[in-house]
């Protein structure tokens, strides 16, 4: 009895030292889940890729207040970012082309930050990039998202991104290649595009080695798309890949020209309402009717409105700094109520690529529309059946509609600098409704 107690006390004393041996050996980052990110020295790293570089997957990074000039690559670690303070966390980069986006992630959480694709701003500057996908542009010809999920880890896993402001002054805010069993989401994100591409760019995987089904969710979001009616492009590649995509409670604030590209326009398998269509409902008070959120939704400017606008869409100011409140809907600029002639600009566009199908949402050929989409601005981000109508499309939108509109938009200055548009300065002149 006496040797078998000596020799589980050796045992014991041997396994605890070498416990504590492993322990003292092996480093703290292997050891610790969370990490603090700060520019003035005090946290365990001073950058955010050199963090994500360092640590396992699965760890989480509290990044502080700070302007992050850098490009942050996470390709195979599921990683967990949190700001301390959206608006003053802020994550940004300008990038020379498609392949230098400020984060490029697949699996995790992004929480309270700003992500930023920025430009380098002149006056009378304007970012024009190409608006979808065409194979006969080299890839290298695209200019960067804010955000790009593009990697093959995303297949199987989960990515969310949560109270976040993300930002381009050049593409789309976000390009997305889904993988099979993989989910997006964005909630209680607010999304800002002041180039030429749109908000929000999706497919399915390339690869049919990844194809399946998988989730797209926008959930209490805000959208503003300054130059460009398009907020969302779709591309669909495989019939063997199905997306199930949610909208709830997300508004819509996008503008639209009094031109159309004929070439988008042919390609676009869309099925959903014109510019022209959406105003015809709009002065009929039939848009509820016919699914979207509100009846009046569609605002058109005259020449010296759309100037005043202008002036203040072009500035050097960071865009982060510079956001200009539009009412929810289309903001219509340089076209009458509606144009004499019909201008063909949809809000989303749709590319079935070679696929034949358009069963699906808006004509598409493998994006479906989730029973449980509601709340949204426009009546495609709806699960319900619309209305069939033929309003009068003669009948003109009112002067005191369009000016009650548009006097919500104040100035609301701040520390940040902010820009916005007041609709009542009378050395700008005051904003008439067009007659």
């Amino acid at each position: 009895m006496k040797v078998k107690m000596k020799t589980y006390k050796i045992l014991t004393a041997v396994l605890t030292g070498a416990i504590l041996s492993l322990l003292y050996h092996t480093p703290l980052i292997a050891r610790q889940t969370t990490f603090s990110v700060r520019q003035d020295g005090k946290g365990d790293f001073t950058s955010i890729s050199e963090a994500v570089a360092a640590v396992p997957s699965g760890s989480t990074l509290i990044i502080h207040e700070g302007i992050y000039n850098e490009m942050v690559y996470i390709g195979d670690k599921t990683l967990y970012l949190t700001g301390t303070d959206r608006d003053k966390c802020i994550l940004q980069y300008d990038g020379c082309n498609y392949f230098e986006p400020p984060l490029s992630i697949a699996a995790g959480t992004v929480s309270n930050l700003t992500i930023y694709s920025c430009a380098e701003k002149s006056e009378g500057w304007v970012d024009r990039p190409p608006a979808v996908a065409d194979p006969s542009i080299p890839v290298t010809a695209y200019k960067e998202y804010a955000i790009h999920i593009e990697q093959d880890y995303l297949a199987g896993r989960e990515l969310t991104f949560d109270n976040c402001l993300i930002l381009s002054d050049k593409s789309q805010c976000v390009g997305l290649g889904l993988r099979g069993n993989g989910s997006v989401s964005f909630l209680n994100c607010e999304f800002r595009s002041y180039g030429q591409g749109g908000i929000l760019f999706a497919h399915d995987a390339a690869s049919p080695d990844y194809v399946g089904e998988c989730a797209l969710r926008l959930i209490n979001c805000e959208l503003y798309n300054y130059r460009g009616v398009h907020f969302f492009s779709v591309q669909a590649l495989h019939m063997e890949s199905r997306v199930n995509l949610t909208f709830q409670n997300t508004l819509v604030h996008t503008v639209g020209y009094g031109y159309y590209d004929s070439a988008r326009r042919d390609a676009n398998r869309y099925t959903g309402k014109t510019i022209d269509e959406l105003i015809a409902l709009d002065t009929s008070d039939l848009l509820i009717e016919n699914g979207h959120r509100i009846n009046d939704m569609v605002y058109c400017l005259n020449e010296q409105q759309a100037n005043q606008y202008f002036a203040y869409e072009i500035t050097d100011i960071p865009s982060y700094n510079h956001k200009i409140p539009l009412p929810e809907g289309i903001t219509r600029i340089l076209a009458g109520q509606p144009a004499p002639i019909p201008q063909v600009d949809f809000p989303i566009y749709i590319d079935n690529t070679t696929l034949e199908s358009s069963d699906g949402w808006c004509g598409c050929a493998n994006f479906y529309l989730t029973p449980d989409s509601s709340g949204n601005t426009f009546a495609d981000m709806n699960y319900q059946e619309t209305v069939q109508a033929t309003p009068d499309s003669s009948e003109g939108i009112s002067d005191d509609m369009i000016n009650q509109e548009l006097e919500t938009i104040q100035d609301t200055p701040d520390s940040s600098e902010n820009i916005s548009i007041d609709m009542n300065d009378q050395e700008q002149g005051t904003i008439q409704a067009a007659p």
